[in-house]
């Protein structure tokens, strides 16, 4: 519905109003939200260094519920612009602080960080904190070594 709504204000503001006061300077916001109940899982145990690339939006709605979430990690407007990229695992995340309490949280689910993807706060009111985006492996595909031989050998 908000997505929606933002939309509906784009089209009417967009011919009124400067691009500056406009939400995303008046660019259509990428919003990615699924329909399913319970989330699929898929495990690729990837490590920090490791080459994956990003899924399309599309991959990715078919992973996530209505919340735009998949095991209750939310996929973010933010992250779009990395969808269909190749970029290097940083790191995995086992556990966070709440920003809201204050308190510890241990992750038992995927959640990984990827070198250089960050909010950039095109969508989210220009903010500058540039934090860290959370994945889950399901929206990453590992890519093929460069030093491995894709060719298959058959013997003669």
């Amino acid at each position: 519905l908000l997505p929606y709504l933002v939309e509906k204000f784009q089209g009417s503001c967009r011919a009124k109003l400067p691009r500056r006061l406009l939400i995303a300077r008046g660019e259509v916001i990428p919003a990615v939200h699924g329909w399913l109940t319970k989330t699929p899982v898929k495990r690729l145990d990837l490590q920090p260094g490791e080459q994956v690339r990003v899924r399309s939006r599309q991959e990715i709605r078919q992973t996530l519920d209505r919340d735009a979430r998949n095991r209750g990690l939310t996929f973010e407007t933010e992250m779009t612009p990395y969808c269909g990229r190749s970029m290097q695992v940083a790191r995995r995340v086992t556990q966070i602080i709440d920003e809201w309490t204050g308190r510890m949280v241990n992750l038992t689910a995927d959640c990984i960080v990827l070198e250089g993807a960050v909010c950039k706060g095109l969508y989210h009111g220009m903010c500058t904190r540039r934090t860290d985006a959370y994945w889950r492996e399901i929206w990453l595909e590992r890519e093929a070594d460069p030093g491995q031989d894709q060719t298959t050998k058959v013997g003669r």
